[in-house]
C-alpha cells in the first residue's frame, strides 16, 4: 500500500483546516485527509470507492456543498528554486594544434584529421568516470569560449559567414561572444588511453577548439537523440561550407610531417582567411601555408 494509515484527528476544525483527497500520479490511490495552515496534509484515510468518501464526509461533519479538493501527491510542498548564477567546473583541457583561434575550422567535424586529446584536471581524473564511454564513436564537449569572455553582451552579432554586415540575434548564431561564453562541438572518440601520469585521455578528431581551452563537460552523442536529419539550417543555408583547392610546392609539403598533412590541407581547403579576404583567391593563402609549416595549424 502506497500509504499508511494514521490514527484520525480528534476533530475536523473548518476555521483552520480544509479537507482533500492526495493523489498518487503513480498508482492512481487517494487518501482522504486535511490541510493544515502552515500547508501540511494529514493524510486519514485510504478511499477505494465513492462509498468510502462519503464515510469520511459523515465522520466528520463534512457537508456536501463542501468541496473535498483533490491534490496531487507533494503539491503542498514548495519548488526548489533555481539560483540565478552557478559555478561551472573545469574538469578537463584540451590539448590541439591551435595555440591561436587562426586556422580553428568555423565547426567541429570538419576536418576529421584534426588530432586532439582531451585530458582531465586532477580531480576528475577517475577511470570509472569514462567508464562506458569507449562504446560510443562521437562525444559532446561543453566548452569555454576562452578567448572571448567579457563583461558585457550584445542582443544582436555580425556572423562572418554573412559577409560581416548582417546583423542576427546572437541566439541565432553560434558567436563566441555571448551572454554564457559556452561553447558545443561534436568530435570522433578514437579511444581513451591511461596514462600513469594524468590518468585517462580521450584521444578525438574533428575538434574546432583552441588549444588549452577548458571543457565543462562531457556527453556521449546518442544518434537517435542527437541526429535530425530533416532539421531546418536558417541562414546557415546560404553559407555552406565552400572547399577551396589546395596547390602547394612539394618542397613546402616536404617540410610538413607525413601524418600531419591531411590536417593541414584541410584547414587551408575551409578557408581559414577572415572573410573581406576571402573573395580573393591569393589574398591570404601564403600567410595559410607558412602558418601551417610554423607549427601553428598542426
Amino acid at each position: 500500500m502506497f500509504f499508511s494509515k494514521k490514527k484520525p484527528p480528534a476533530a475536523y476544525d473548518p476555521a483552520v483546516q480544509r479537507p482533500a483527497l492526495r493523489c498518487s500520479i503513480c498508482t492512481g490511490e487517494q487518501v482522504a485527509g486535511f490541510v493544515h495552515p502552515d500547508g501540511h496534509f494529514e493524510d486519514v484515510q485510504l478511499i477505494r470507492t465513492p462509498q468510502e468518501l462519503a464515510a469520511f464526509r459523515t465522520r466528520y461533519g463534512i457537508p456536501p456543498e463542501t468541496v473535498i479538493e483533490k491534490n496531487l501527491l507533494n503539491k503542498e510542498r514548495p519548488m526548489p528554486t533555481a539560483p540565478e548564477e552557478m559555478t561551472l567546473k573545469v574538469i578537463a583541457h584540451i590539448h590541439t594544434a591551435f595555440p591561436t583561434k587562426f586556422g580553428i575550422p568555423r565547426q567541429s567535424g570538419l576536418v576529421d584529421s584534426l588530432r586532439g586529446e582531451v585530458i582531465f584536471t586532477p580531480e576528475y581524473r577517475s577511470a570509472d568516470a569514462v567508464r562506458g564511454l569507449e562504446d560510443f564513436s562521437h562525444i559532446w564537449l561543453v566548452w569555454q569560449f576562452s578567448g572571448a569572455v567579457r563583461d558585457s553582451w550584445s542582443p544582436t552579432v555580425r556572423p562572418p559567414r554573412l559577409g560581416g554586415n548582417t546583423r542576427m540575434g546572437v541566439f541565432a548564431t553560434r558567436s563566441p561572444f555571448r551572454p554564457n561564453p559556452l561553447g558545443l562541438s561534436s568530435v570522433k572518440l578514437e579511444g581513451i588511453e591511461m596514462r600513469p601520469e594524468v590518468g585517462p585521455v580521450l584521444l578525438v578528431r574533428g575538434a574546432d577548439l583552441m588549444d588549452g581551452t577548458p571543457i565543462y563537460d562531457i556527453k556521449p552523442y546518442i544518434p537517435y537523440a542527437d541526429c535530425h536529419p530533416d532539421a531546418a539550417e536558417g541562414f546557415t543555408g546560404q553559407t555552406r561550407r565552400h572547399l577551396l583547392e589546395v596547390s602547394c610546392p612539394e618542397e613546402l609539403w616536404a617540410a610538413v610531417p607525413q601524418a600531419d598533412r591531411d590536417a593541414l590541407r584541410g584547414v587551408l581547403a575551409n578557408d581559414p582567411r577572415p572573410v573581406p579576404t576571402q573573395h580573393r583567391p591569393c589574398a591570404g593563402l601564403r600567410h595559410g601555408v607558412r602558418a601551417g609549416l610554423e607549427g601553428t595549424l598542426l
